[in-house]
């Protein structure tokens, strides 16, 4: 369960492009098997409407093991004694996970989303191998737009200025969730 979060992000590109491959590829061979070839056409990949969330898709399965692992461990730090007093009490198991499972799992939750948030926002791997920021730049994230112009367009000043609004964005994201998520507690 734990192979897509270990594995390298290129390789996990490697493995999506594989796996969506029109020719070859066993998700297409399962589509047309059950009569579901319609949709699958026009390779995925090359198609501008179906490039991004496909590539949403792989990105999430990579880091779902590593939201999975903060998410259990944060269950596994939840003393049982307010469980117990919530059973004695009468609370309902709806009522025990929304007052007791919920709020004690809150810097277990922030942790997940901010560092997943900070995951996604730095997207390159995945798509430079699947799709190369295309069709046209329907997959263009800001990270590959960076790199692009940095290395393609030869203007590293702009490119400097795209990692710098990514990284303004990283933090009002962080704030945000500081806020929304830990309750206005000071975390740091």
């Amino acid at each position: 369960m734990l192979v897509p979060f270990m594995i390298a992000p290129v390789v996990v590109g490697y493995v999506w492009r594989f796996v969506l491959n029109s020719d070859y590829g066993p998700i297409i061979h399962i589509l047309r098997q059950l009569g579901l070839g319609g949709l699958v056409e026009k390779p995925l990949l090359s198609n501008p409407s179906a490039a991004m969330p496909v590539l949403i898709v792989a990105d999430a399965w990579e880091y779902i093991p590593f939201v999975t692992l903060v998410l259990l461990a944060g269950l596994k730090s939840i003393p049982y004694e307010p469980y117990e007093a919530a059973f004695v009490d009468g609370a309902s198991s709806l009522q025990r996970f929304h007052y007791i499972t919920l709020p004690l799992l809150r810097p277990s939750i922030l942790v997940a989303v901010v560092i997943r948030t900070l995951t996604s926002l730095r997207v390159f791997d995945i798509v430079f191998i699947m799709t190369g920021g295309g069709p046209g730049t329907a997959t263009e994230t800001l990270a590959f737009y960076g790199y692009r112009t940095a290395f393609q367009a030869y203007n590293v000043g702009f490119s400097s200025a795209i990692n710098m609004l990514t990284f303004g964005i990283a933090v009002v994201f962080t704030i945000l969730y500081m806020k929304i998520i830990g309750g206005g507690k000071n975390y740091a």
